[in-house]
């Protein structure tokens, strides 16, 4: 979300930028001598933008975002629940652009604290330059670089990673178990509509008296999946679905039950819509592939909290001036990306994985979007 309102600030600067005069349109042949940013005292030619744009829009066509986006262009106009009109186009540029001022800002502290590549880092540049002209002939042709202008640009960007190195090499990333604690739990979202197609209920039954019904049934000692035996009829009936949670993570009603919870216990409360419920059981008290996976989530977190600080200030510190009328004439339509033999057989082999992730109702979803 963050990303498509960015993007849509972008889009109106650039609109703004057209209406105040005509669009620039460049030759590809003077890309390379053609300022496009102002980043601090450094001018930012169009051949360095090109590199980024084609390659980001190289690995999200990779990654399939026109077919996700439900669009067949890069032009094509998403409406964004009546909220936000944006193309795709659009988020790509900017998130380009983005990218690029990060790495200018990035290399004027380095030069700052007197930050350089090694030469060991220097020929580990040079040979990446080399096979990515060595790659994707499409792409390369797109990204239309000498090998040393490429060397240039890989340059300052290898640079602009050392220096985010040196931004968050003092973090703490040492995360305990007891703070990375996932456990498992499962639950069953009880409606109306749902114990309406159950003939073996009693008359009066409703979501509350059944979730309280099978909590006994759970907590007296029967095992959850024995007990919704008993609430099936045919396809239909009350199913369960698994979820790993952690203590103040989970913001749905369901996840507060299930932190109050001991192992095997069954509890129950109401749901956020008036006359649905909830019947929760704590499965476990430990999901150790959760837990290390947390870890990691959480150790990045304060990574990336500790660069977004740090950065924040540089970049409010230096001088930023886009010509927005050169950038949004940066032509993007045809797909570079082209589909492999064995990306087509990756993809059929994803496409068999079953619906079994999936049970989560739509109610169930809101909730937690909305607490």
């Amino acid at each position: 979300m963050k990303r498509r309102i960015a993007a849509l600030i972008f889009a109106v600067l650039m609109v703004a930028a057209t209406l105040a005069g005509c669009s620039k349109k460049v030759d590809v042949s003077k890309y390379g001598t053609t300022e496009v940013i102002k980043i601090g005292g450094q001018s930012v030619y169009m051949d360095e933008l090109n590199y980024y744009v084609r390659t980001n829009q190289y690995e999200d066509e990779k990654n399939d975002i026109l077919k996700n986006s439900g669009v067949k262009t890069w032009d094509q106009e998403i409406n964004y629940y009546n909220i936000i009109i944006y193309t795709l186009k659009e988020d790509l540029l900017f998130e380009s652009v983005a990218e690029l001022r990060q790495v200018y800002v990035l290399c004027e502290q380095a030069a700052k604290k007197n930050i350089t590549l090694t030469a060991d880092e220097q020929a580990k540049v040079e040979a990446a330059a080399k096979a990515f002209l060595a790659g994707d002939e499409k792409l390369v042709s797109y990204v239309n670089l000498t090998e040393a202008r490429l060397v240039e640009i890989l340059t300052r960007n290898a640079l602009a990673n050392k220096m985010y190195q040196d931004v968050i090499k003092d973090v703490d990333t040492e995360v305990t178990k007891e703070e990375a604690l996932k456990y498992d739990v499962s639950y069953i979202y009880i409606t109306k509509d749902k114990l309406a197609k159950l003939k073996n209920l009693e008359k009066d039954a409703t979501p509350e008296t059944v979730a309280k019904k099978i909590a006994e049934r759970v907590n007296g000692g029967e095992k959850l999946a024995d007990v919704l035996k008993d609430y099936k009829e045919g396809e239909d009936g009350l199913t369960s679905s698994a979820v790993t949670m952690a203590d103040g993570e989970n913001g749905t009603t369901y996840g507060k039950t299930a932190e109050k919870l001991k192992v095997g216990e069954a509890g129950y409360n109401e749901g956020s819509t008036a006359g649905t419920y909830y019947l929760v059981v704590r499965d476990s008290d430990y999901n150790e592939k959760a837990t290390e996976t947390n870890k990691e989530t959480i150790a990045n977190k304060r990574l990336a909290d500790e660069f977004k600080k740090v950065y924040a200030e540089w970049e409010k510190a230096t001088a930023f001036d886009p010509d927005y009328k050169m950038i949004e004439n940066l032509p993007v339509s045809e797909p570079i990306y082209v589909k492999t033999s064995s990306d087509k057989t990756t993809e059929a082999a994803d496409g068999t994985t079953g619906d079994a992730e999936q049970t989560t109702e739509a109610a169930e979803s809101t909730e937690a979007e909305t607490k």
